[in-house]
């Protein structure tokens, strides 16, 4: 479906829609019902939303810009706007006034996120790309690009590159992986599926980690240079990602829990294991350690995690729990030099201590993580003033990204560092720190090592 030409058809029929589901929350048989106020807001938050995105499409006719800003939004809908038929269920003792603060916190978030976001178009907006990263022949890109997927396979298995470096392995595997896609998406040469194989390889090594969200936002590059390309969604393709993901993670906690019992475990150990778990039986429950799972409220409560987060949040700040005033946000400084630099450099635990504060773990658990979404953690800092001023300024923060690296040469190594930044800065799960605070490191270490790469080739080649 041509996004541009359809785009007017596109937002009604979704308005159209966002309506209906709002009139069947109203008339539906549900176990917890909104009140008027709440029924209001979250047709506020979910239009709002929506028309965010069209906004965007409708001036980046001429623009094209990487679509960062609307992933972001795409996001804020499922994790908040939707949730509350996943998890109605769980609802029944929640006061509506809870309910209204919460939807409150959407709302002026989003608000402004989208304020900050259009008001700064013009914002440090680049006129032309870096020349020294541009190559008219497209293969010595590719050539970059295989090669840092098939070092980055080779040290899975055999670990050929030392521990402290641990922290390149994503950016490098990404942004060969985005490489590739481009020149699958583009060349109409059959040998092209060849090219896929590292891909694939290193997505699956991935998942034997039982970590599925760096998996899919490399995935996710793919969809991102083909609507740039096309100018298409690829519908077909989206339903296949987003159930091949479901299934995965119905499944996830017993891999895990596989996984935990042994040490220094192979990458065919991890096959193995991963086989077995992901057999046909387990599309049934199943009992695990003696409790029978149920899939699907697994899921729904893995989607729905940023609004029940947000609902523990707001009901028990302040009042309980006192405001964070800029504590989480202080270890935001410390990300200014790299680990490799600083050995003693503190850890970023708030996924788990945010957790025992709000009496969701253990006091004693140091392990599990809670993620720690950013617009909660704009509430959890300074209240409605921290969701006013902090998410106008990550609308700001949003554009100038948005505008420094939407080059749109993919004859130029930025625009493939521009798809690396859209596909994990999206994910607004994790807190600020996790999202953005390491972001300008691994900026700066794709420029050096790209550069590095166009002037050793650029020298053989004259």
């Amino acid at each position: 479906m041509n996004i541009y030409k359809n785009l007017n058809k596109i937002y009604v029929f979704t308005l159209l829609i966002i309506t209906l589901i709002i009139f069947y929350r109203f008339i539906g048989d549900y176990n917890f019902k909104f009140n008027n106020l709440n029924l209001f807001l979250s047709y506020l938050f979910l239009i709002t939303s929506v028309s965010f995105i069209y906004i965007f499409f409708k001036f980046n006719i001429k623009d094209n810009q990487f679509p960062l800003f609307p992933l972001i939004i795409l996001y804020l809908i499922f994790a908040y706007g939707f949730s509350f038929e996943l998890i109605n269920f769980h609802l029944i003792t929640q006061k509506q006034s809870v309910i209204t603060k919460a939807y409150l916190v959407m709302n002026i978030g989003i608000i402004l996120f989208g304020i900050g976001f259009f008001v700064s178009k013009n914002f440090l907006k680049r006129k032309k790309e870096l020349n020294l990263l541009e190559f008219k022949n497209f293969n010595f890109i590719l050539f970059f690009g295989l090669s840092l997927v098939l070092i980055n396979i080779l040290d899975k298995i055999i670990q050929i590159l030392p521990n402290n470096l641990n922290q390149i392995h994503q950016p490098t595997i990404s942004m060969g992986c985005a490489i590739i896609f481009y020149y699958f998406i583009f060349s109409n040469k059959i040998y092209k599926f060849i090219y896929i194989i590292p891909v694939i390889i290193i997505i699956f090594l991935e998942i034997l980690k039982s970590s599925y969200v760096y998996p899919a936002t490399i995935l996710l590059q793919y969809f991102l240079i083909y609507i740039i390309l096309k100018k298409k969604l690829p519908l077909v393709q989206l339903l296949l990602f987003f159930l091949f993901f479901v299934f995965l993670h119905s499944f996830k906690l017993e891999f895990r829990d596989y996984l935990s019992k042994s040490k220094n475990l192979q990458a065919h150990d991890r096959t193995e294991i991963f086989l077995n778990v992901y057999n046909f039986n387990n599309f049934k429950k199943r009992q695990i350690d003696g409790h029978s799972r149920n899939r699907s409220e697994d899921n729904f409560w893995r989607i729905t995690h940023s609004y029940t987060s947000l609902l523990k949040i707001v009901e028990k700040s302040p009042d309980q729990v006192p405001f964070y005033y800029g504590e989480t946000y202080k270890i935001l400084l410390t990300k200014f030099i790299p680990r490799i630099f600083w050995e003693d450099k503190p850890s970023d635990e708030y996924a788990n201590s945010v957790g025992r504060r709000y009496d969701v773990l253990g006091k004693d658990d140091r392990n599990t993580s809670w993620n720690f979404p950013i617009l909660n953690e704009t509430y959890a800092n300074y209240g409605f003033y921290g969701v006013f001023f902090i998410m106008l300024s990550l609308g700001i923060l949003v554009r100038i990204l948005t505008n420094l690296f939407s080059i749109n040469n993919f004859n130029n190594f930025e625009s493939f560092i521009g798809v690396y930044i859209c596909s994990t800065a999206f994910f607004w799960e994790p807190h600020l720190s996790l999202v953005f605070g390491g972001l300008h490191l691994v900026i700066l270490f794709l420029y050096v090592i790209t550069i590095f790469f166009s002037l050793i080739i650029k020298k053989i080649i004259i």
